[in-house]
Order: structure tokens, then sequence, then C-alpha cells
């Protein structure tokens, strides 16, 4: 779980999607647990990922860095 986790945070950014549209598919079609504590440990994951972004974006904000957010708008907003 630990592996495809990391590869999920790896490959998810590169193709433009979330990690959990990776994480889940792949450990159910590796049948290592049951479907349900894949989907807890999944969103637990994406969670985590979405936590660490928000703190990304904030520490670069205080240090007048360039913000990570996709968005145009979100940018014109914040600013």
């Amino acid at each position: 779980m630990l592996i495809v986790t990391f590869l999920a945070t790896l490959l998810g950014p590169i193709c433009g999607i979330g990690g959990g549209v990776i994480i889940k598919p792949v450990v159910d079609a590796l049948g290592i647990m049951p479907v349900a504590e894949v989907s807890f440990l999944s969103g637990i994951a994406v969670l985590v990922m979405a936590v660490v972004t928000l703190v990304q974006d904030a520490l670069a904000g205080e240090r007048g860095g360039e913000s990570t957010c996709p968005s145009p708008l979100a940018r014109l907003q914040a600013a």
C-alpha cells in the first residue's frame, strides 16, 4: 500500500488526476485487502495530499513565492 501510494503521489500530478483515482483501482486489482479498507486508506491518502498542498501554498504565500493554485481565477482571487 505504501509503494502504491508513493507512486500515486508522483504520477497523479504528472497526469493531472488525483492520487485516489490511481490508488483505489490498483489496490483493488491487487486484491490484498477488502474494498472497505481500500476505500478508507485511499481517502486518508488523498486527505493527507490535500493538507500537504495547502500547507505548501500557505508557506509559499508567506515567503512571497509563487502559489501552486492551478486556476488563474484562484490566483486572481488570492491576490
